[in-house]
């Protein structure tokens, strides 16, 4: 069969990769089966790997037969017990492989520690992958904003991937942010290199307080050094803004709240905003704004109206 054949789902392969090393494994292993291993493998490259990753987890899991003269002996006392064993085991591998998604909805925060250590922190409306196997740690951004705080392992890199953008680090903290038409990677502490697959350029290279950002807008990235409590602010449960254009600084608060506020007058878009507000407070920070450029405030089911172009 050519290795290029259509390849079924990854939690397929994973579950047959699993049901093969059962059966290496079981007290009815034969020529046949190891030949029927051999040509499985031999169906698709995503089967040899696969297969690996299974006998590791079974490996790790002591699950095993052992050949005595009479046959083969399972080392656990009964063989009802080892059979049970051997199905916790391919349950478990299969859930072990296949990518854990990380959520958070729409105002919500999370802080999760992985199996490394890694310590991750996601912003509102964010959903991660994480995707670890033996030689590397890889997580998957596929939406949202996360603070990494990372786990040195020299033997095993850690790999963020948005979109097609990896940033490598080993031991390090750093905050990704992924939007629509925007990517920043801001460098809190260590060191991380920052790519673009396929780009034949040398990767950039952050320094502690750098933010690499890259924008649908803008033809080259942008590197800056913003205010760290700035970026991080969410984490404490507030948004800061120093002379933001109001249109930006909806957007921003808009990110915590599924009550949205809307601009009725496009004059009012560039009027500067400073302050520190508490994230998914809409209401307030409405007023705030309001009673700064004698705007009107109109609350209607599902958003807050800013009206008016008073200024100061």
């Amino acid at each position: 069969m050519s290795t290029n054949a259509p390849q079924a789902s990854t939690d397929t392969v994973y579950v047959e990769a699993a049901a093969w090393v059962v059966r290496l494994h079981g007290p009815n292993r034969s020529r046949a089966v190891e030949a029927g291993l051999r040509r499985w493998l031999a169906e698709h490259p995503d089967h040899q790997q696969a297969f690996e990753l299974a006998t590791d987890t079974w490996n790790a899991a002591n699950v095993r037969a052992v050949a005595t003269p009479g046959g083969f002996r399972w080392k656990t006392a009964m063989a009802a017990a080892a059979g049970a064993a051997a199905v916790a085991v391919l349950v478990g591998l299969v859930s072990w492989m296949r990518p854990a998604e990380m959520v958070t909805q729409i105002g919500e925060q999370r802080t999760l520690r992985l199996e490394d250590g890694t310590q991750v922190s996601l912003n509102t409306n964010t959903r991660l992958l994480v995707e670890y196997d033996k030689s590397v740690r890889r997580v998957r951004l596929e939406q949202g904003e996360v603070r990494f705080d990372v786990a040195r392992r020299s033997d095993r890199p850690f790999v963020v991937v948005a979109g097609d953008k990896t940033v490598t680090a080993l031991g390090t903290a750093f905050v990704v942010r992924r939007q629509a038409d925007l990517l920043s990677v801001t460098l809190v502490e260590g060191k991380v290199a920052v790519e673009r697959q396929g780009n034949s350029d040398a990767p950039e290279v952050l320094s502690p307080g750098q933010r690499l950002t890259f924008s649908a807008a803008a033809t080259t990235p942008l590197v800056d050094e913003p205010q760290l409590e700035q970026v991080t602010g969410w984490q404490r449960g507030v948004v800061m803004l120093e002379e933001t254009a109001l249109t930006d600084a909806i957007a921003e608060m808009n990110r915590y709240s599924t009550e949205e506020l809307v601009i009725e007058d496009p004059s009012v878009a560039g009027l500067q905003v400073s302050g520190i507000f508490r994230a998914g407070d809409s209401r307030r920070f409405a007023r705030a704004v309001a009673k700064t450029y004698q705007l009107i405030v109109v609350e209607q089911p599902g958003r807050i109206v800013l009206a008016g172009a008073g200024v100061n």
